[in-house]
């Protein structure tokens, strides 16, 4: 993987915003979204100067939060958007758009669903948006995790409501997508999104959290098909999830984070020892404080 495999988030915000129409939808929706969200509105003079900003310092303003002279435009920086893989999931030839959960990420949101719609980069990409489809959107890219070249399993818990998996799954059933496993796990800060407990890191291999994955009944999962015709069929599911992806021709050898010591599995995926980062097939990256693992 070299440079040219590389995209630089920063530098294709950059890129968006020397669109003129582009550039002039990104301000009043983060506009928007500081009223709503922090009932806080943007000062008139601080907005013609978000306005007048060129591509570099508007990038910078609308991830800090500051404008090129010190002075804040918005309530808050936006330093969640380094953990690039919530941001969107690229599915076969789709991209899943993502709206955050917790109001401190929703700005990143907005500029990444931008980026999707209209950078050069994504085109080709089909987008799959359950905003307009749901009352209450909520999905994050650690939830998504593309099992195969048909089968995507969707996290629900702290980050990702039922009712966006749900429509995410339909859509993505439209676009040539056979199977989505919906796996409800508990809602709490250690198991925000599914990649704290499940993480591919080879074609036949996965870090998992094993008491959540491997036991029986210790989530619920769920399948979502096609119905045979224009609709979809959800079936309940028994077993554990790791048993019910093998039962579909999905074996995956799992990797127990946390070793084999129930005490330094818990431990360990308290601190993310189940969330890795596959730079290629078993090369990745995880945290160095987690030892057994």
């Amino acid at each position: 993987c070299g440079d040219a495999d590389t995209l630089e988030l920063r530098t294709m915000i950059r890129e968006l915003l020397s669109e003129p129409l582009i550039r002039s939808k990104v301000i009043d929706e983060a506009v928007r979204d500081e009223e709503t969200t922090w009932n806080q509105k943007i000062a008139p003079v601080s907005l013609k100067a978000l306005q007048a900003l060129g591509p570099q310092d508007l990038e910078r303003a609308l991830l800090t939060g500051v404008l090129p002279g010190g002075e804040r435009a918005f309530k808050w920086p936006s330093p969640n958007v380094l953990f690039a893989r919530d941001l969107a999931a690229v599915v076969g030839s789709n991209v899943v758009l993502t709206y955050a959960r917790k109001s401190a990420r929703s700005r990143e949101m907005i500029l990444c669903r931008a980026l999707a719609r209209h950078h050069a980069a994504f085109q080709g990409l089909h987008p799959i948006d359950v905003g307009p489809h749901v009352s209450d959107p909520a999905i994050e890219g650690g939830d998504i995790m593309v099992l195969s070249k048909n089968q995507v399993a969707i996290g629900v818990g702290q980050r990702t409501n039922m009712e966006s998996a749900m429509e995410a799954a339909r859509q993505l059933l439209q676009r040539g997508i056979d199977q989505v496993y919906l796996v409800e796990i508990r809602v709490s800060r250690s198991t925000m999104h599914l990649d704290t407990v499940f993480t591919l890191v080879d074609e036949d291999t996965c870090l998992a959290f094993t008491p959540l994955m491997s036991d029986a009944g210790a989530v619920k999962v769920q399948t979502v098909e096609s119905d045979g015709s224009e609709g979809t069929r959800v079936r309940a599911r028994t077993g554990s999830f790791l048993s019910v992806l093998a039962e579909d021709n999905l074996r995956f050898d799992a990797v127990s984070c946390g070793g084999n010591d129930p005490g330094q599995q818990v431990r360990e995926q308290w601190s993310d020892g189940a969330n890795a980062f596959a730079l290629a097939p078993s090369k990745i990256l995880l945290y160095a404080r987690n030892e057994h693992t």
